[in-house]
């Protein structure tokens, strides 16, 4: 693969805003801005520490529809304004 954007760079970024969220202790404020479902799969993954099968449980759902969900929850959560969150 050559030198650049691959579609994984977005995903350590977001998970990377997620881990800047946590650290500063803005979870509750920053979750209030989601809709009520991505804040549940964001919660469960993240501050619950589940698996995504265990979430797809959770949920009644498939692994794979599990998996879509948390991918829009972590691309609505990259498209919040950063503030609060530092400078990037």
């Amino acid at each position: 693969m050559t030198s650049g954007t691959s579609w994984r760079s977005g995903r350590r970024e977001t998970q990377s805003s997620w881990s800047e969220v946590l650290e500063a202790g803005l979870a509750e404020e920053v979750l209030t801005g989601l809709p009520p479902q991505y804040r549940m799969v964001l919660t469960l993954r993240y501050l619950d520490d589940l698996s995504v099968p265990t979430i797809a449980e959770l949920l009644e759902r498939s692994v794979h529809s599990a998996e879509s969900l948390l991918a829009r929850a972590r691309r609505a959560l990259a498209q919040l304004p950063s503030k609060g969150r530092g400078p990037r």
